[in-house]
């Protein structure tokens, strides 16, 4: 194939390729847009000297026949400039593997989808046609709930996979459909979701991999996929018209499901990137992509804002069939800036006004290239809107800097203390001379001011070595000492705190030795001394069972043929559960399965007896009046661990009842994951 083919050549000068959606090997698979009818269209590229070629157009020539609307239609198949190409309809939907992310697909969903494949397939082996290729990748749903099959023929043969034959294409609907159960993909062609599980180079069963697979579908994928496909009157396995009759037989109406379809809509190729229209019509001149472009010239900048910054380069013919090559368009090159008339000068920041202008306003070269060129950024790059005049010029740069800020001047000095007023310094000059008066008359009359100086501390001493305590008004209460309601404060919540601390152990000592003492009379109720029970508990007669799997997790079907093994009194016959590959319960496969016992009429119970194959077994015992379709929101009455093959369960006292149901919770380990096995099983009363 010519290595030039790229998103944007032209085949036929009519297909336009945008998207290289798979390549293997020579063969290319495209999305393209046809310049003609303008729709989107999907494109199949491989160089015709390689002998897949004219396969592919065999391919096609055969995929042109089928008028299922089912099948996306063979448009167009040419061979042109050494390259053959077949344009197919482009199916706009979402495929199956979209669909399988996240979670497999309800049974009836996916019988209803692989059964509307294996018609549209049925039509097409009737008229000789076989697909090949069979994947998730290749069936979609459209938005109208339609189910649309892609590559008929020409998927293959793009991928070089061996002749397709209708035993072939059977075997891979079935795989479809064990997908569509699974989301695993046990197919023979190559797909991108993750392979089915194998066991001894089988696949394993549907029912194996996900729990509640109806077992109707659980069978038809194991007789198709891993032997065989026995005859299952009226219908013929081995035919796609068969396998369609079958699931139309389980679906039922289909119309119900196809509405369905077209509600939930399509959102993963729904929608798809709109081109530009310079692309499509008419196209812009491009260079060829194995030519350079050349330099763009310089431009005035009215012109180069005439084409919005960008430039055209001369038209090339396409090297594969003379079309035209589309390229993205080239941005203009900024014009060369002219060179200063004195060389070596710095150029001005703003040129000055003339004289008899506003020196505040832009220059006149500026105002016209400003309303010629739009929004041009000067060095302050700050817009000047004139209103009278409907210009935009532009701030110019300062001639000179801005002065500096004044110097920084400190905040002045604040007093220690604050002033007082008069008023304050008569009445401390009272207080003192009181003072004084009553420790010296010497004093005292210095403190009045017979000096002519006044000291606001004084205390009537002349050492000042004693302070004494200052006077207190007749009545008035004495300062309590800093710190002392703290003190007390804290006193009081240390003695509520050990308070509580001997409440609690006295309450812990009292409540030990009612505990020894319950405990003793326990130990005395269970001495030999004590009386022995009434009767012993005795077997219930007359019990029937059935299985108990309940939904959303199980089907209601558990080996429903081996139940009465349970309750035939011969522990050489058992009840088996299905094998599973993960434990039971919150965090496994499913929370339980069991069985569901049948007393005939409502009775006191006391025990359930168990003979068990393989351990450790975990039970719950659930007694109700009436049959239950699950135990999410009863109580148990009784549970236990069982670790040998034989175990009794305690029910607690006053257990009545008519439906007994054994539920396990936990299997034991066996060669190829978990299965549970009961022997026998008694109800005593």
């Amino acid at each position: 194939m010519p290595t030039t083919i790229r998103p944007g050549d032209v085949l036929a000068n009519r297909y336009l390729l945008i998207d290289l959606l798979s390549e293997t090997g020579d063969g290319r698979f495209w999305r393209a847009h046809d310049r003609v009818l303008g729709r989107h269209v999907s494109v199949h590229v491989m160089p015709s000297g390689t002998p897949r070629a004219e396969v592919l157009l065999d391919a096609a020539r055969g995929c042109a026949r089928l008028t299922d609307r089912r099948f996306l239609r063979v448009l167009d198949a040419e061979v042109k400039n050494g390259v053959t190409y077949v344009v197919t309809e482009w199916g706009t939907g979402t495929s199956l593997q979209l669909m399988l992310q996240h979670a497999p697909l309800a049974p009836r969903r996916a019988a209803w989808l692989v059964g509307e494949v294996a018609g549209a397939m049925a039509t097409a082996h009737a008229a000789g046609v076989c697909h090949g290729r069979l994947v998730p990748e290749n069936i979609i749903v459209d938005l109208s709930g339609t189910v649309r099959i892609v590559g008929a023929q020409v998927d293959a043969a793009l991928k070089g996979l061996p002749t397709a034959d209708e035993r072939g294409d059977v075997h891979e609907l079935v795989s479809l459909l064990y997908a569509g159960l699974t989301g695993r993909w046990p197919g023979r062609s190559p797909s991108e979701m993750p392979a089915a599980p194998l066991e001894n180079g089988s696949v394993l069963r549907p029912r194996q991999v996900r729990a509640g697979i109806p077992r109707v579908l659980d069978e038809l994928c194991d007789d198709v996929l891993n032997a065989d496909a026995p005859p299952r009157a009226p219908y013929d396995l081995t035919t796609a018209r068969g396998i369609a009759d079958y699931l139309r037989e389980y679906v039922g109406d289909p119309a119900s499901m196809a509405a369905a379809e077209a509600e939930r809509g399509s959102t993963a190729t729904s929608g798809l990137p709109t081109l530009p229209p310079e692309l499509l019509d008419p196209l812009p001149p491009v260079l060829p992509h194995d030519a350079r472009p050349a330099a763009a010239p310089a431009v005035a900048p009215v012109a180069a804002m005439a084409v919005e910054g960008a430039t055209t380069t001369p038209p090339a013919e396409d090297p594969l069939d003379g079309g035209t090559a589309v390229r993205p368009v080239l941005p203009a090159q900024p014009a060369a800036a002219a060179p200063d008339a004195t060389a070596g000068a710095p150029a001005p920041s703003a040129p000055s006004a003339p004289s008899g202008e506003d020196p505040d306003a832009a220059p006149a070269p500026a105002r016209a290239r400003a309303a010629s060129t739009g929004d041009v950024p000067t060095q302050a790059g700050v817009p000047i809107f004139d209103e009278e005049a409907d210009e935009v010029s532009w701030l110019a740069k300062r001639a000179e800097p801005p002065p500096p800020p004044p110097d920084f001047e400190p905040p002045p000095e604040r007093p220690l203390f604050a002033p007082e007023t008069p008023e304050e310094i008569e009445a401390r000059r009272r207080r003192a001379a009181t003072e004084a008066a009553a420790t010296s008359p010497t004093a005292s009359a210095s403190a009045a001011g017979g000096d002519g100086e006044y000291w606001p501390w004084a205390t009537g001493h002349t050492t000042g070595a004693v302070i004494p305590h200052p006077v207190r008004e007749p009545g008035a209460r004495r300062d309590e000492k800093p710190g002392r309601t703290w003190l007390q404060l804290a006193g009081f919540l240390g003695a509520l705190v050990a308070l509580l601390i001997v409440v609690a152990l006295a309450y812990q000592i009292l409540g030990s030795s009612d505990d020894d003492t319950g405990s003793g009379g326990a130990a005395s109720s269970d001495s030999p001394s004590s009386p022995l029970p009434s009767s012993a508990p005795t077997p219930i007669e007359g019990v029937t069972a059935t299985p108990f799997d309940p939904p959303p997790d199980g089907n209601g079907e558990e080996n429903d043929d081996a139940v009465p093994n349970a309750l035939d009194g011969d522990p050489s016959t058992s009840w088996t559960t299905l094998t599973y590959r993960q434990q039971l319960g919150p965090s496994g496969l499913k929370s339980g399965v069991g069985l569901q016992l049948d007393l005939g009429t409502a009775q006191n119970l006391r025990q359930v007896r168990l003979d068990l194959g393989g351990s450790p077994t975990s039970v719950e015992i659930f007694v109700t009046a009436d049959p239950v379709a699950s135990v999410a929101d009863l109580q148990a009455a009784g549970s236990a661990e069982i670790t040998g093959e034989e175990g009794t369960v305690d029910l607690a006292e006053g257990t009545t009842g008519q439906y007994v149901t054994v539920w396990l919770t936990s299997l034991p380990s066996v060669s190829g994951g978990f299965r549970g096995e009961i022997a026998e099983v008694q109800v005593l009363g």
